[in-house]
């Protein structure tokens, strides 16, 4: 019996090797405000940063008809160089590090509250600002609850 292919079985080989983009990705072609194919490619490759290519870059992605796929690959690759899914690698860096610091602060949160620490003690004693105590502690709840 023979396994069933998926979308990601066709998007993982090609971006394994960085800059090669997906054969069903609108990137794969010459594509919205790109006047040349080499621009483009450099852009996608992480080696140009001007701002409008960026942004053109941006508006080629979020039309992609595999951008799904694609941010999964960008968040699982740890690629340090590539544009990918509409974000740079230090904007997905970025957000991998703000993930990281908000699950900590929840967990600190988290058995402050079941303590019986007020959020006002717990921001106190943190220096968490309170809102985010208290959105923390909210999410908490919620994901308990459900």
């Amino acid at each position: 019996m023979q396994a069933q292919s998926t979308a990601l079985d066709t998007l993982y080989p090609p971006l394994t090797a960085v800059g090669t983009p997906p054969p069903s990705g609108s990137c794969a072609r010459l594509a919205g405000d790109f006047t040349d194919q080499a621009t483009q490619q450099a852009v996608f490759d992480g080696d140009v940063d001007a701002p409008a290519l960026v942004a053109a870059a941006r508006r080629v992605c979020a039309t992609c008809p595999v951008l799904r796929e694609c941010r999964t690959y960008a968040e699982d690759s740890l690629d340090q160089f590539t544009f990918l899914a509409g974000r740079s690698a230090e904007e997905r860096a970025t957000g991998r590090r703000r993930a990281t610091t908000t699950q900590h602060r929840r967990t600190i949160v988290g058995r402050m509250r079941a303590a019986g620490i007020s959020s006002k003690e717990i921001s106190f004693y943190t220096s968490y600002p309170l809102r985010s105590v208290e959105g923390d502690a909210a999410h908490l709840a919620t994901a308990k609850a459900g």
